[in-house]
């Protein structure tokens, strides 16, 4: 600054007459700008309050909130992931309507999976005995194995419910050497059960209209396993194969001389399934098993499982026929396998030419305990790698988490409505104390 300016600017603060000033004119300055910086920080807090807590409660660690991959198919359709949901509400009635999957529980208790929307039951079954869950192939019956009636007095035998209707009705196990069948069989097309008990083997036909006619016969001999076809006849081993035809005749069945089947590997006292034509049996095998054994056509054989899945072999169990040739089974496969532990698996019987051989994964991980599934809900083949054989129906293990009983994406949408309706408010007084 030159003196000259310097001059004049002090010859014109001489002449001008100050204006007054309030002596904490800086401190209320100073108030403001600090007012104004709090309220800054709070709407940012609210903001990510808002859609942080959102996000934090759609996507917390103990669930997965998934959605549906499609349209269901008509009847339903087996779920691509079967989970142990915890506890869920106790379903009372057992009208539910068809079933895709029926198992035990962490805690015990029995569970079932609707088919048209892949939504988790827990189930009264009265007098279950902690022991077996059938399905039928379709769905639409459950049968489970008791130690007591409705009014809690010993039986010996097991219930049956039509899952449409709710109806339930119990059943003997025709043997008074054991008060629950071993295991339980449904023929292909659902109209058939056939059980054993220690020598003996039992039949029922199912009826709908609810008349039921129960035939049972003693062998004398421990039974391993037993089947039905669609007409009622069933295969049973008991110290070797043997029939029991719809006639009423029984007696060994005529096999071939040629048999490979290694008694060894075979898993014991566990059902068998007849396939749709009746002329092939899938059996159950040991957990160290490098095959699943079937007897077909008068001999036994054996499906091998490939080495480079299952180095060490697994325990196969079949679950029931998806056609005439493909198997749906239980693979229960030890540590260092390509898939371990307990999945389900649709494999080809050796009663189609090697060359037609196919194997797919269904599901993957499923509960370790015991698991029906409804086979009639696979769908045929299309000759393609990347067909879905299962559906994803999205998030079925429980309701979604409703905070302040509001539905969770109504939540989050009012959430940051208000959010916004905050800033704009705070913006308002930040503007009037200004």
């Amino acid at each position: 600054m030159t003196d000259d300016l310097r001059t004049r600017m002090h010859r014109v603060a001489d002449d001008v007459t100050p204006l007054p000033v309030a002596d904490d004119l800086w401190q209320r300055g100073q108030t403001a700008r600090h007012r104004g910086q709090a309220l800054v920080v709070a709407a940012v807090l609210v903001v990510l309050a808002s859609v942080g807590g959102g996000v934090a409660l759609w996507s917390a660690p103990d669930r997965e909130v998934r959605t549906a991959s499609a349209e269901v198919p008509e009847g339903g359709a087996i779920p691509s992931r079967i989970e142990d949901p915890g506890d869920p509400e106790v379903a009372t009635d057992l009208a539910l309507g068809p079933a895709s999957v029926a198992f035990v529980g962490s805690g015990g208790q029995p569970l079932l999976v609707t088919a048209a929307d892949g939504r988790y039951h827990a189930l009264e079954l009265a007098g279950w005995d902690r022991g077996l869950l059938s399905l039928s192939p379709d769905g639409t019956f459950l049968a489970w194995t008791i130690s007591s009636d409705a009014e809690g007095r010993p039986r010996e035998g097991f219930a049956l419910v039509d899952l449409e209707s709710g109806e339930t009705r119990l059943v003997s196990s025709g043997s008074t050497g054991s008060i629950t069948p071993e295991e339980i069989s449904w023929s292909p097309s659902g109209q058939w059960l056939t059980w054993f008990a220690d020598d003996a083997v039992s039949r029922m036909p199912i009826d709908r209209v609810g008349i039921f006619s129960q035939e049972t016969i003693t062998t004398g001999k421990q039974v391993e396993w037993s089947a039905v076809d669609h007409e009622g006849n069933v295969t049973f081993h008991a110290q070797g194969p043997r029939q029991w035809m719809r006639d009423g005749s029984y007696g060994r069945m005529k096999t071939s001389e040629q048999t490979t089947f290694d008694a060894g590997r075979r898993g014991r006292n566990h059902a068998a399934t007849a396939s749709p034509a009746g002329d092939t049996f899938a059996l159950a095998s040991s957990a160290d098993a490098a095959a699943l054994d079937f007897l077909t056509g008068g001999r036994f054989a054996g499906r091998p499982l490939a080495s480079d899945l299952y180095p060490d072999g697994a325990a196969v169990r079949p679950l029931g026929w998806a056609t005439d040739t493909l198997v749906v089974a239980r693979v229960d496969a030890p540590k260092g396998s390509y898939v371990e532990g307990p999945h389900l698996a649709l494999l080809t019987a050796p009663n189609a030419p090697e060359s037609h051989w196919t194997y797919r994964i269904l599901v993957r991980d499923i509960p370790t305990a015991a698991l029906s599934l409804a086979v009639d809900l696979v769908p045929d083949l299309d000759g393609t790698s990347s067909q879905e054989l299962t559906h994803d129906f999205g998030d079925t293990t429980d309701d979604p988490p409703a905070p302040l009983g509001i539905e969770l994406s109504l939540f989050i949408g009012l959430a940051v409505a208000a959010a916004i309706a905050l800033l704009l408010a705070l913006r308002w007084l930040w503007r009037r104390l200004a």
